[in-house]
């Protein structure tokens, strides 16, 4: 728990907020012991200022009278006067150019020309206060001396802040300790609960899913994320396996056919017609093994070609026309109707190779299912969402059982896998649509078998 990087981010995000925190609460502390300060400091000088008028006005005798008058206590250097300077008052000391002590606190007196700060020690408070003393110059041969010590607002303000920061400091680290404990063992729960179910799902139990929770937070977004991936892993796991199912089917039983061939053609060596026969036999066999893996292969190819380096403009009406021109001798010699409807001038980008499988694969399903003496139609038309394939036929359609997985490859709704051909076609079908950004589909509560592939016409 310590040693993980969540717990050691926490802490460093912790002891980062506590930091932030000591330096903006000094700051602002700084800003208004600073304030404090500056108006002391204007104070004392006006007052410094209102003596020096009087005194240049009015001279000495009026000045005594003034302060005698409203500041008794402050004009006597003794006791009195230090408790009117540790109210906040303002003492003042009247001296000759000389620095003799006329009027005011005497201990004043060694003060310099200027502002300055000095300590001084009360007795009944026991302690020394800092002083903030003006000595200005000389007005009718007098040196007028002002001092006021600190406020009370000043040391209170003073004392709350070292306390507040000193004690920011003591439990910054204790608490961080806390709180990174907890939030890492809150974030270590969650990944615990992700990492068990990955680990159940590489000892083999390929149903378990991470569980999501109802914050929706990130957490809940990367276990959706892990079960999206799971999900098409096991997906295709099933078409690996589909795959390898029908691949072994498919080149199994010409191949025992072959073998059988052969055997027969050791028995007839002496028979020329039989033995014609066999090789005629045998021949098409190895010609549907040879067209299970071209298929394958071609399926390969459609699926990692790069779209950008082979789509081109194609004038869709001029192929669809010349396909359908070329199996309508197909269709005749099948006893079956191909009725075209096409609209003329209708372009799409893609690969002309594979529109032109993709099309004759879709009229091959038809004429393999499709009823003797029934009809096929291809239309091509517009749409609001681009550019409309159809091809259907009156045949005896696929039943709805069927209808999720006849794109998957080898899938065939003839189980027996009697009938010819091997569940590759419309697997191609669908990756040539998917490349060219079409959506093809199985038209629901039709009658006979309708495909309609929608074409994009700015993919």
């Amino acid at each position: 728990m310590f040693r993980s990087s969540v717990f050691r981010l926490t802490l460093l995000a912790s002891l980062g907020f506590f930091l932030v925190v000591i330096l903006l609460g000094g700051f602002l502390g700084a800003l208004n012991l600073k304030d404090i300060e500056a108006r002391e400091q204007e104070e004392l000088l006006d007052h410094h200022e209102w003596l020096t008028e009087l005194l240049a006005e009015d001279g000495l005798d009026a000045l005594a009278n003034e302060l005698g008058e409203e500041n008794e206590p402050w004009l006597q250097p003794d006791e009195e006067a230090f408790w009117i300077l540790e109210d906040g008052d303002f003492a003042a000391l009247i001296s000759g150019i000389d620095g003799t002590p006329l009027l005011g606190l005497p201990f004043l007196k060694d003060a310099p020309t200027g502002l300055s700060e000095r300590l001084f020690y009360f007795e009944d408070l026991d302690e020394a206060l800092e002083t903030r003393v003006y000595r200005g110059d000389a007005v009718r041969d007098h040196v007028i001396t002002v001092a006021r010590n600190r406020s009370w607002d000043y040391f209170v303000l003073k004392d709350t802040l070292n306390a507040g920061l000193f004690f920011l400091i003591i439990i910054s680290i204790p608490l961080s300790l806390v709180i990174g404990y907890a939030l890492s063992k809150r974030v270590h729960r969650r990944l615990d609960d992700l990492a068990i179910a990955v680990e159940q799902i590489g000892m083999g139990n390929s149903d378990q899913r991470a569980s999501v929770s109802k914050h929706n937070d990130e957490f809940d977004t990367l276990a959706t994320q892990v079960n999206s991936m799971l999900d098409r892993l096991e997906a295709m796991h099933r078409n690996i396996e589909s795959v390898s199912i029908g691949v072994a089917h498919d080149i199994k039983t010409p191949l025992s056919r072959i073998s059988n061939r052969l055997q027969l053609m050791h028995q007839d060596l002496a028979d020329p017609v039989a033995l014609e026969a066999h090789l005629t036999s045998a021949e098409q066999q190895v010609q549907t093994v040879l067209q299970v893996f071209s298929n394958l292969l071609r399926l390969s190819e459609i699926e990692s070609a790069d779209r950008g380096k082979r789509f081109s403009e194609v004038e869709l009406s001029t192929l669809v026309e010349d396909v359908v021109e070329s199996y309508q001798p197909v269709f005749v010699d099948a006893g079956r109707r191909l009725e075209p409807a096409i609209l003329p001038d209708l372009r799409i980008e893609g690969d002309t190779n594979m529109l032109t499988q993709m099309l004759t694969n879709l009229l091959e399903n038809s004429i393999e299912h499709g009823n003797p003496g029934g009809k096929t139609w291809v239309r091509l038309q517009s749409s609001k969402s681009g550019v409309l394939l159809q091809v259907g036929d009156d045949g005896p359609g696929i039943p709805p059982e069927h209808h999720s997985q006849i794109f998957e490859r080898f899938y065939r709704a003839d189980a027996s896998r009697s009938e010819p051909g091997n569940g590759l076609g419309l697997a191609i079908v669908r990756s040539v649509s998917q490349l060219h950004g079409a959506d093809i589909t199985l038209l629901q509560g039709q009658k006979g078998t309708v495909f309609d592939c929608i074409f994009p016409t700015n993919p």
